[in-house]
């Protein structure tokens, strides 16, 4: 039977994260937000459409009763 010297020995205590992060890898994300491409360079490339992110012209109400609506039908099942 192994004593505990040898179990505490054999047991790997490395962390799995670097003890120092790469400062690159930190702020990578600020770096890609700050250079992501505006809406109409999108449209430009065709990567984007014409009018995609429009504003819904319904009212958060209307909305909210149309959602319920749709709920009630799911419900009875005629959705």
């Amino acid at each position: 039977m192994a004593s505990s010297e040898d179990r505490s020995s054999s047991v790997d205590e490395t962390p799995i994260s670097p003890s120092r992060p790469n400062p690159a890898r930190k702020n990578s994300l600020e770096f890609h937000l700050s250079h992501r491409p505006n809406r109409q360079e999108l449209i430009d490339k065709t990567l984007l459409k014409e009018g995609v992110l429009h504003e819904d012209p319904r009212s958060p109400e209307d909305k909210y009763l149309e959602a319920i609506e749709a709920e009630y039908a799911k419900r009875e099942g005629g959705a």
